[in-house]
């Protein structure tokens, strides 16, 4: 007695010539579930945009500077139980752009192949946007209360990694890891 309903859509466009190569993605998502008696929730919600534009500088290593939005379509709640009078009530815990992540980074890139790449870099601005005013104020995802941009300096890993796993299916992996040199 469950229903689930969600869409993906994941699109790359490449340009590569000489020792310059440029890679646009573009993954979007969206679920939604109801099981049972319960109402209809949010399973998946995702808005992810990158740009890289890569220079070889020999064999599988390439300059590269690289440029991502995160963020998501729709509102994002939280249930909790009120402790005095025991019920369920729903918190708006999120929202489009409230978080939403620009980062934006030069590095050195290792790609032996086009299924895998691993991008660091010592030189990483991130900007955490909250527009939505409550959550601001309540100084949501680290920005300052009553603030709705938060910049940091830092440094990134970016990887990806793609196998197929039969015809028609593949597994696809990312791990992206921000540390601020403030914090």
């Amino acid at each position: 007695n469950s229903l689930s309903l969600s869409g993906l859509s994941n699109s790359t466009i490449k340009y590569a010539k000489d020792k310059i190569s440029w890679e646009n993605t573009f993954e979007f998502a969206y679920g939604i579930i109801k099981q049972g008696d319960a109402s209809v929730e949010k399973s998946d919600d995702k808005i992810e945009i990158s740009s890289k534009l890569g220079r070889e500088l020999k064999t599988h290593w390439n300059l590269a500077g690289d440029v991502e939005f995160r963020s998501q379509f729709s509102l994002g709640y939280e249930k909790i139980t009120d402790p005095v009078t025991n019920m369920e009530k729903e918190i708006l815990v999120s929202e489009f752009l409230s978080p939403g992540y620009v980062v934006s980074t030069i590095g050195i890139e290792y790609k032996p192949r086009e299924e895998f790449f691993v991008l660091f870099s010592t030189i990483t601005g991130k900007t955490t946007i909250v527009l939505n005013d409550e959550l601001s104020d309540a100084g949501a995802f680290g920005v300052k209360p009553g603030k709705n941009i938060r910049n940091q300096l830092g440094s990134y890993l970016k990887s990806m990694l793609k196998v197929p796993v039969m015809e028609n299916i593949t597994f696809q992996t990312k791990l992206n890891l921000f540390s601020a040199y403030k914090d």
